[in-house]
């Protein structure tokens, strides 16, 4: 179905590997790249905290808070995302 919403990111949020400052500005410079290469579809992110799982624990993977999460969040829409 198309929506002219563009593509949709789902991006795994996991507390300590992939939340800081500059992970969140790779992810909106990827969105905004995306949207200047197809300026009709374009993309947006689905920003999901990890849950706890078998080989995640193994990897010592951790759940963000929902103010990490919020934090995020708020810099991926300064930008513009």
């Amino acid at each position: 179905k198309l929506t002219g919403r563009g593509a949709m990111l789902e991006y795994l949020l996991i507390r300590n590997v992939n939340m800081e400052a500059h992970h969140a500005d790779a992810l909106a410079d990827f969105c905004h790249a995306r949207s200047a290469a197809a300026p009709l579809s374009g993309a947006y992110c689905n920003l999901i905290p990890y849950n706890p799982t078998d080989v995640g624990n193994a990897a010592s993977f951790e759940t963000p808070t929902d103010e990490q999460v919020d934090v995020f969040h708020a810099r991926l829409r300064a930008r513009g995302v």
